[in-house]
């Protein structure tokens, strides 16, 4: 029988996370650079948890195992998330002229700043 043992360590974590990630997933997302960051984002987040395990149920409210299965899945939504959010940005052309302020739309621009001083 053979067993693998996990990764010990954050940088061991990251490592194996990053190993198991293909140039294919990057390069086949709409945003490529911002995938790798997020991505990045992601591994360290998940490495932390799992290093985190050792200490038990302190501080969490539920003992949880995260797996590899968590982290696939994630990392799946992660670039389901970009590729929506670049066809959403090609479709509606951001208006400048529109200002969002406390949920509200205002057309009228804000007047210029007086530099009065007493």
């Amino acid at each position: 029988k053979l067993m693998t043992e996990p990764a010990r360590g954050l940088r061991a974590n990251l490592g194996a996370l990053w190993a198991r990630a293909d140039d294919r997933y990057f390069d086949q997302c709409a945003e490529p650079r911002a995938l790798r960051r997020l991505f990045y984002g992601l591994s360290l987040f998940h490495a932390t948890v799992l290093e985190r395990r050792r200490f038990g149920a302190i501080g969490w409210n539920l003992l949880y195992a995260f797996s590899s299965s968590d982290f696939d899945i994630s990392a799946r939504q992660l670039r389901v998330l970009i590729d929506e959010a670049v066809v959403a940005a090609q479709q509606r052309p951001p208006e400048p002229s529109r200002m969002r302020f406390g949920g509200r739309e205002k057309n009228a621009p804000l007047p210029p700043p007086r530099l009065s001083v007493p």
